[in-house]
């Protein structure tokens, strides 16, 4: 009979406890385990009704873990004990998306509701006695612990699935006593002290066994995916993990990593999870108050850990960071982190003046290099630019935009790294690089985006900004470089659209290719070569040539204005340096214009001398030596 079979079971306890025969406890473990896998529902209610029994062979067994006994005692010992919570230590799925999860052990719900309630009031004591061998064992051995982890998950996500959770109403209904209930009061006590044990187990995320860490993975998302409502408090702790674990070096660990931080993602898509998003917001804004400070105390390895941390949270996050950013707080605390984190340090740039030379062979391997103060490795780097993009990728894009030009117009110190996020938003909208690329609900439409690339170049290209005099400034030129980098980056956003605005980018533009130094010479270069094949034409010639009338214009009323005149001949510059030999009947009067200047000794007299000697090369290049003076004339 079941009460036959359940006597015996703990008869086998109190044998094989204490005795110094290692077999001897080996032997009634594997008798225990045994008669527990293969009990009826009619035992389990019996051992459920029985505490006393029941809470002695709990401590027998973490009693044993606590001796200094061999890995196969261990073993056995976490065996039975999951065998105890009727999940089976054979248990074979291990894979986040698996039909099984260590939650799902059982057939019947009323078995394991029987089950629950017995091991309501044992639970601190488990999961305490777990924590601490596993932190005092470290060396046990790769499956004594992967037991250990998955016996400590078992356990709580029977107690404390959002599944079941108690009310007030339910737990007066029952007439146990209130120690051994599953009353709100007793869970949230068992929280507070949960929290402080996941952390204590969570130090295994450093553990030398590639296993252990993959296993450490089931463990803290069965609990996220389990006990999400009942241990919230819990979660950006597991979370921290999962991200931890992204990275690791065995693509087991990291592989399943990502799969489990998807299905969170997922999760905190649906509606219900108010109370995860606040948490992760809390964690974010603490996370980028301290970053500037991180960035500039820790060594290398924190920082990229530091760095990895905050880029996981943005992708759980995913289309939830819209909400995030529409806190005003949040959106200025983030983007202050990041700008002061981006400082950069201008003194390595190498300020080189154009020679008079076509620069399409050059454009291909040109970069402007960045040097930043406060680090110098490149995955730091390439951290702090995915996290921008991940901004505009999942982020509301309009209100990133407008923040980062105020502070662009407000703050003349910060206007380079403004320019460097802006452009790492605008590559983020275009999805590139990014792990889903798929289409997201409220996205920024096309419409939109080209409205953004306006409102940039709107405000880059007011003279304040835009015509710089300073021939030997790097930060200046720098300047320039990193807005004609966000530029570019909209232009190839935007695609075919910016037909639409052609007119307004393209004399800004060439007044920037007309320049005398060469990293914003092929900066400029390289945006409009976004903006020619935009527009569907073969070359840059193609272009201007199409357009010489309208830019020429423009350098006619820019010569007219004493403080333009630099502007309208370095637009005049470009024309003559990548157009071809139809600009030059449209191009006369323009010329005339500017030696007209040079008579009555107007303007900037060393730039008009650069237009003439690029002039010359262009004559030579578009006409035969012995129809040159017939052309002009």
């Amino acid at each position: 009979t079941h009460t036959h079979t359940y006597t015996r079971m703990h008869a086998c306890m109190v044998v094989g406890y204490g005795t110094s025969s290692e077999e001897r406890v080996l032997c009634s473990l594997e008798l225990l385990r045994c008669i527990l896998v293969k009990a009826t529902g009619s035992v389990w209610k019996q051992v459920a009704a029985s505490l006393p029994p029941l809470g002695h062979c709990v401590s027998v067994l973490l009693g044993l873990l606590g001796e200094r006994r061999g890995k196969l005692v261990w073993a056995a010992a976490l065996e039975t004990l999951l065998a105890l919570s009727q999940l089976d230590s054979n248990f074979p799925s291990l894979w986040i998306t698996g039909s099984q999860s260590v939650v799902d052990g059982c057939g019947h719900m009323a078995q394991e509701s029987e089950c629950r309630k017995a091991f309501v009031s044992f639970l601190p004591g488990i999961a305490t006695g777990l924590s601490l061998f596993m932190n005092t064992e470290s060396l046990a051995g790769q499956r004594v612990l992967m037991l250990a982890l998955l016996c400590w998950a078992r356990y709580v996500c029977l107690v404390f699935d959002d599944r079941v959770l108690p009310t007030e109403e339910s737990c007066d209904k029952e007439g146990d006593d209130e120690a051994f209930r599953q009353t709100p009061k007793n869970l949230e006590q068992s929280k507070k002290n949960l929290s402080v044990l996941v952390a204590n187990v969570g130090s295994l995320v450093g553990h030398e066994g590639w296993k252990v860490r993959k296993t450490l993975v089931l463990w803290s998302f069965s609990i996220l995916k389990y006990c999400t409502k009942s241990l919230s408090t819990c979660l950006p702790n597991l979370l921290e993990l999962l991200v931890t674990m992204k990275a690791d070096s065995y693509p087991q660990v990291s592989e399943s990593s990502q799969e489990a931080l998807s299905v969170c993602s997922a999760l905190l898509a649906k509606e219900e999870s108010h109370q995860w998003l606040a948490l992760l917001e809390e964690r974010l804004h603490t996370l980028a108050s301290a970053l500037p400070r991180l960035l500039r105390q820790q060594d290398e390895a924190r920082k990229t850990a530091t760095l990895q941390l905050f880029v996981g949270f943005l992708e759980v996050m995913g289309p939830k960071i819209t909400s995030l950013l529409h806190s005003h707080a949040h959106l200025c605390r983030i983007i202050q982190a990041l700008l002061q984190t981006l400082e950069m340090d201008f003194s390595g740039l190498y300020l080189e003046t154009l020679k008079n030379t076509q620069l399409e062979e050059k454009v291909e391997s040109f970069d402007v290099t960045l040097h930043f103060r406060h680090f110098t490795s490149e995955k730091i780097r390439n951290l702090l630019f995915l996290t921008c993009q991940l901004l505009g990728f999942y982020g509301p894009c309009p209100l990133l935009v407008d923040h980062l030009l105020g502070v662009f117009g407000s703050s003349a110190h910060q206007r380079p790294e403004c320019a460097l996020l802006l452009t790492h938003v605008f590559v983020g909208m275009s999805g590139v690089g990014m792990v889903r690329e798929e289409k997201l609900q409220g996205q920024t439409e096309g419409d939109q985006l080209l409205f953004l690339l306006e409102e940039v170049a709107s405000v880059f290209t007011e003279p304040v900004h835009w015509d710089i005099r300073v021939k030997e400034d790097r930060r200046t030129v720098l300047l320039s470089c990193l807005m004609l980098g966000a530029i570019r980056e909209g232009v190839r956003v935007v695609g075919v659209a910016v037909r639409d605005v052609l007119q307004t980018l393209l004399c800004p533009l060439m007044a920037k290719l007309g320049s005398q130094n060469l990293h914003i010479s092929l900066s400029a270069l390289r945006t409009l070569r976004e903006v020619w094949l935009g527009c569907g034409l073969p070359s840059l010639s193609r272009m201007v040539s199409d357009n010489c009338d309208y830019l020429l214009s423009a350098v006619s009323l820019w010569l007219m204005d004493p403080s333009q005149m630099s502007v309208g001949l370095s637009v005049c510059r470009g024309v003559v340096q990548y157009g071809d030999a139809s600009v030059l009947p449209p191009l006369r009067d323009c010329l005339c214009e500017v030696l007209l200047c040079l008579d009555l000794q107007q303007g900037p007299v060393e730039e008009v001398w650069s237009l003439l000697d690029s002039l010359s090369v262009a004559l030579l290049r578009w006409t035969p030596v012995h129809g040159i003076c017939n052309t002009i004339l």
